[in-house]
């Protein structure tokens, strides 16, 4: 089996112990398991090992190393639903040349975490670094080369605001709500009939998808806290598939970007929440990750290819991964 890249500059948190998994890219194809990226802020550590139990929950078969001389034991794992090979962590404090370097050139990863205090409270020597690093990301999701989740914006500065997504910088926030979100039956159903993956979710919670009057089902997530995005701090709403809010509408709870594969979900950290909250992150994660915008991305090479084979493009190398 592949030895745990636990060398500078990433650290390997966890991995699958399977022996036929390659340890590469596939990117393009919606085959096979995929490497989980998560980009650490100032977290607190029991956000930390709640979202590193999460995500290594997430990875078939999982042989646990230790970083800082602790382990992440895996939170409710199910290789049958695995959907990837490893979990690798980057403290944004750490930043150096070389992650850049790794980035520009090497980075083999499908799927990208930003958790609560990414972006925030950056100091001034890492702050050009963290800048090439998210002009690079900026690239890698407009070619929706990866997806993202972010889990919140702690604070000013946050990720989502210094990639567009949240309006002033200054301020960098993303809100949050208790306990209790509005799910927007419509488009929950029309988005879940998109995808086998989503209908086994709306096959395991029908009573999320009773119509109303209102159109809304309001759910009780027991006693936890939620991500809750204020409607007018979003960049252009219109550029969001909104599927459950909080606070009669004002804050967005669970959202879907239309064009990226970027998207908030409920849960954004800590605790583990119960098991609708758990499993909202795990299927829209896997369909995120496996199948979301991925016909768009098809139909862009296929269109590329035909350009290419007539002599509309110069210079242009058409490359097919199996």
């Amino acid at each position: 089996m592949t030895s745990p890249r636990n060398e500078f500059p990433f650290h390997r948190i966890s991995q699958t112990r399977d022996p036929d998994v390659v340890f590469s890219s596939s990117s393009s194809s919606t085959i096979g398991l995929k490497k989980l990226l998560i980009l650490r802020g100032k977290e607190p550590p029991h956000f930390f090992t709640c979202i590193c139990e999460k995500f290594n929950g997430f990875v078939r078969n999982p042989e646990l190393f230790k970083w800082h001389n602790k382990e992440f034991q895996p939170y409710q794992p199910d290789d049958s639903f695995a959907l990837l090979s490893c979990v690798d962590a980057m403290d944004q404090a750490d930043l150096t040349q070389e992650h850049i370097r790794i980035f520009r050139f090497y980075f083999d990863y499908d799927f990208v975490v930003f958790p609560l205090y990414a972006g925030c409270d950056v100091p001034s020597h890492i702050e050009p670094l963290l800048n090439d690093i998210l002009n690079m990301m900026k690239e890698l999701i407009s070619s929706k080369r990866i997806a993202v989740l972010f889990l919140r914006g702690g604070r000013e500065y946050s990720v989502p605001c210094r990639l567009g997504y949240v309006k002033d910088v200054k301020q960098g926030f993303v809100e949050y709500a208790f306990q209790y979100m509005d799910i927007n039956v419509t488009a929950l159903n029309e988005t879940c009939l998109k995808s086998a993956l989503l209908m086994e979710f709306k096959t395991k919670y029908p009573e999320l998808f009773i119509q109303h009057e209102k159109i809304q089902q309001s759910v009780d997530l027991s006693q936890s806290y939620i991500c809750a995005v204020l409607a007018e701090a979003c960049t252009d709403l219109s550029k969001w598939n909104i599927l459950a809010t909080a606070e009669e509408g004002k804050k967005l709870s669970l959202l879907l970007h239309k064009t990226e594969r970027v998207m908030f979900t409920p849960w954004y950290g800590f605790n583990h929440g119960n098991e609708l909250s758990h499993d909202i992150v795990r299927y829209f994660c896997k369909y995120l990750v496996l199948e979301y915008l991925r016909e768009d991305d098809s139909n862009f090479k296929m269109k590329l290819t035909q350009k290419y084979q007539n002599v509309q493009l110069c210079d242009t190398a058409v490359v097919t991964m199996q």
